[in-house]
């Protein structure tokens, strides 16, 4: 009986050994294309579209965002904290300009619709290579703004100030801007990096 025992555990070894070699006979997975990822990133790109469409719908009609705030033609925003301190001694007054945080135009609307108000354009508009650089006012008159248009008149940037008041000069160094309202407050932009901003109130000096 024994003996059966061990001719049976032999065969049977002997079987596994005598397997065919399973994993060369194994193909890869196929790859097809992911109709999910796909479907994704067509959607992804249709909501730009859209977002982009309503931007310059809205720049069309001389509308910005009435904050503090970058706002780029595919609905994309950098919001901005400003704040002013004033120095108790010499009584002069310093205004700060930093960027806050990354959002978009539809978030921003989530929380308030009513964000936008209307601007005016002044003459004086300045050519930046394929862009016009232009310039104006906001419907309170505390408020300014400067934006960045392609060949068509579409928008490519627009910054909005709450405290400029209009802005009715601009120009540009060493690709720097610099901008200068009524109450010959300076405003400079790097235009290599949009949120680098200074600010300097020429009137207090």
């Amino acid at each position: 009986m024994a003996a059966e025992v061990l001719n049976s555990t032999v065969v049977l070894r002997l079987s596994i050994c005598a397997e065919p070699n399973i994993c060369a006979s194994i193909s890869p997975p196929s790859q097809s294309p992911n109709p999910l990822a796909a479907s994704i990133t067509r959607q992804s790109k249709d909501d730009m579209n859209k977002r982009n469409d309503y931007i310059q719908d809205k720049w069309k009609k001389g509308l910005l965002p009435g904050i503090d705030c970058i706002l780029f033609g595919n609905g994309e925003v950098i919001t901005a904290n400003t704040h002013c301190l004033t120095d108790t001694n010499t009584k002069k007054s310093k205004q700060f300009w930093f960027p806050l945080c990354d959002t978009t135009i539809t978030s921003l609307e989530k929380y308030e619709d009513d964000i936008w108000t209307n601007i005016e354009i002044f003459h004086g508009a300045i050519n930046y290579g394929e862009q016009k650089i232009v310039f104006g006012d906001g419907s309170m008159g505390n408020e300014g703004f400067v934006a960045s248009t392609n060949k068509k008149g579409d928008l490519i940037w627009g910054i909005f100030f709450t405290f400029s008041n209009p802005i009715f000069n601009a120009k540009i160094i060493n690709n720097e801007l610099i901008c200068v309202s009524e109450l010959e407050i300076e405003i400079k932009i790097e235009l290599n990096n949009l949120t680098k901003i200074s600010i300097e109130n020429k009137s207090m000096y």
